[in-house]
C-alpha cells in the first residue's frame, strides 16, 4: 500500500524540455499567422490596384472620342483645285472631340470607309498634301482648323478641347466609285475610347466642286 501511494514528480529538466516545445509550437503558430496575414493583405491590395485601374481604363474607354462636325466631298484631284471630276476624289471630314474627352492623338486613330463594295483602312500620315502621301490607298492626312491650346503639329497631331481638324481621305485611290446616290460608312476609331460611325448618301446630282454629305 505504501508503494500506491507514492507520488511520482517529473525531474525539473523535464519540465523544461515540455515548456520549451509548448513555446516553440506557439511560435510557429504566431509565424504562420502572421505569414497568412501578410498574404492576406497583399492580395488585398493587389485587388483594390486592379479594380481602380480597370475602373480607370472603362472610364477612358467611355468618356474618350471624336465626334463628326461636318463631311465634304471634293470632286478635284487629290483636292487640290483644278478641274471638277464627275465622281468625288476627297473626302474632307471635320471632327472635334466629346465633350469631357482627353487630348487624342491622331496617330493613333484609324478610320474605316467603306461603300459596300470597297472597304479600306486608313492610318494617319505626316504628309503636307493629299498628294504627297507615300500610300494615299491606306492613309490619310489631318489639316489643323483651330487649335485653341497649339497642341496640333503634323508629327504630334493632338487634338484637344475646342480643337477642329480636317481628316482628308483620297476616296479615288482607295478604289471608291463615289457617283450619284452611293451609300458610304466612316468608322473613326481611336486607340482607346468610343468608335465614332457615320453613314450618309451621296446627292442625286453633282452640281459643285465641293458636295455636303453630312
Amino acid at each position: 500500500m505504501a508503494k500506491a501511494n507514492r507520488k511520482f514528480r517529473m525531474a525539473d529538466d523535464r519540465e523544461a524540455e515540455m515548456g520549451i516545445g509548448t513555446m516553440i509550437i506557439f511560435i510557429a503558430l504566431v509565424l504562420v499567422a502572421a505569414v497568412a496575414a501578410t498574404l492576406l493583405i497583399t492580395t488585398a491590395s493587389w485587388v483594390q490596384q486592379q479594380a481602380q485601374e480597370t475602373g480607370r481604363l472603362a472610364i477612358k474607354d467611355v468618356s474618350t472620342g471624336l465626334r463628326v462636325i461636318d463631311i465634304l466631298g471634293d470632286r478635284t484631284v487629290n483636292g487640290a483645285g483644278g478641274s471638277v471630276q464627275d465622281t468625288i476624289q476627297v473626302l474632307r471630314i471635320k471632327v472635334g472631340l466629346d465633350a469631357g474627352s482627353p487630348v487624342i492623338n491622331l496617330s493613333t486613330v484609324m478610320i474605316t470607309i467603306t461603300d459596300g463594295d470597297v472597304e479600306a483602312n486608313l492610318n494617319y500620315s505626316t504628309a503636307l498634301s493629299v498628294a504627297q502621301m507615300a500610300d494615299s490607298s491606306s492613309e490619310y492626312i489631318a489639316e489643323e482648323i483651330r487649335d485653341p491650346d497649339n497642341t496640333f503639329n503634323r508629327t504630334y497631331p493632338m487634338i484637344s478641347q475646342g480643337g477642329i481638324v480636317e481628316l482628308l481621305v483620297d476616296a479615288n485611290d482607295i478604289g471608291l466609285n463615289l457617283t450619284p446616290q452611293t451609300q458610304v460608312t466612316v468608322y473613326i476609331i481611336p486607340n482607346h475610347g468610343v468608335s465614332t460611325y457615320e453613314v450618309f448618301t451621296t446627292p442625286s446630282d453633282y452640281t459643285h466642286r465641293y458636295i455636303h454629305l453630312v
